[in-house]
C-alpha cells in the first residue's frame, strides 16, 4: 500500500513523479526515506551517514535502523552505509544517481566559511553521482530570527551559524557546474494542516524557520 506524501510538499517541483535511484547523504533515522520508497516515488536508495540513527557513534542505533528496514522488508531497495560521503566519493565504480537527496544534512559537512570546501564536494557530488538528467535537493533550515537565536543558546558548542542562506546556496551550486537552481517554501497548510484555526500560527511558523529546499539540475 502506498505511503501519502503530503508532507514532502517539494515532489510538486520535481518533472517526474518517480526515480529509479537516489542517493541520501545523511539519511539518519531512514523515515523520509523509508517513506519515500513506500510511496513508490524511488525505487532504490543508498544512504550513506557517519552516524546512523542520530548524532553519536552508536552500533545500536545502526541495528535499529537496519531492523526497521527488515521489518518493512526493503533490504532489497535501502541499502544505509556508515560513512561519511567524503569517504564514500572515493571507492571505485561508483553508482549514478537519478537523485541526490541532502536534507539538513550539509551545513554539518562544510560549515562556513569553508566555501571552498563546499564548492568542491558540490561538484565532485555533480561529477560522480548523478546521472546527466539528475537532481540534487537540499533541505535547510535558514536563520529565521527567534529560531536561529535558540539554536546558538542551546548548541553553543556546535556550528549552527554554518547554515546558508539561499543565495549563498545558489553562488555555490552555479560555482559546482550546475545549470538551474530553484527556492521552494512549504505552503503554511504544511507547517499546521491539522484545523483552519491553527492556520496563522503555520503562518507565523514558517516566517519563523524559513524552512526550504533548493533543488538544482544537472548540466550534462
Amino acid at each position: 500500500m502506498k505511503q501519502s506524501l503530503a508532507n514532502y510538499w517539494w515532489l510538486k517541483k520535481l518533472d517526474k513523479k518517480s526515480f529509479p535511484s537516489m542517493l541520501s547523504i545523511g539519511c539518519g533515522k531512514g523515515e523520509t526515506e523509508i517513506e519515500l520508497l513506500k510511496s513508490g516515488v524511488v525505487e532504490n536508495i543508498t544512504g550513506v551517514d557517519p552516524y546512523i540513527a542520530g548524532h553519536g557513534n552508536s552500533s545500536s542505533s545502526y541495528m535499529e535502523l537496519k531492523n526497521k528496514i527488515q521489518n518493512e522488508s526493503l533490504q532489497e531497495k535501502l541499502i544505509v552505509q556508515k560513512t561519511t560521503i567524503q569517504d564514500f566519493l572515493t571507492r571505485e565504480n561508483l553508482e549514478k544517481y537519478d537523485l541526490v537527496f541532502a536534507n539538513h544534512s550539509l551545513h554539518h559537512i562544510v560549515p562556513k566559511p569553508h566555501d571552498n570546501e563546499a564548492v568542491y564536494l558540490l561538484r565532485t557530488v555533480r561529477e560522480k553521482l548523478l546521472l546527466s538528467h539528475g537532481i540534487l535537493i537540499i533541505g535547510e533550515v535558514g536563520r529565521g530570527p527567534l529560531l536561529y537565536r535558540w539554536i546558538k543558546k542551546r548548541y553553543k558548542n556546535m556550528d549552527y551559524t554554518g547554515k546558508r542562506q539561499i543565495e549563498e546556496w545558489n553562488g555555490l551550486l552555479y560555482k559546482a557546474g550546475f545549470i538551474s537552481m530553484e527556492c521552494v517554501f512549504p505552503p503554511s497548510k504544511h507547517i499546521m494542516k491539522y484545523s483552519q484555526v491553527l492556520w496563522p500560527l503555520g503562518v507565523a511558523i514558517t516566517r519563523i524557520t524559513r524552512q526550504y529546499f533548493v533543488i538544482a539540475k544537472n548540466n550534462y
